[in-house]
């Protein structure tokens, strides 16, 4: 989990590949009430979208989010 002005602000997973959503990511997406929440798939090949448009729970490839920190 990654907080901003110490509030809960986006919820990662992270897994080897990205098939399903995890039910794990989605019980604490919806728990928590955070607005963001990713599962990072190692094994997914890189996309240039950007990570902070998606509204729903997603995968993403992890070496696109992690591009996306710098």
């Amino acid at each position: 989990m990654i907080t901003k002005e110490e509030e809960p602000w986006i919820l990662i997973e992270a897994k080897n590949s990205g098939k399903a959503i995890s039910k794990n990511l989605l019980h604490f997406h919806e728990a928590l009430g955070i607005r963001y929440a990713f599962q990072l798939a190692l094994e997914k090949k890189p996309v240039e979208k950007n990570a902070l448009l998606a509204r729903k729970p997603a995968i993403i490839p992890a070496i696109s989010f992690l591009s996306q920190l710098i």
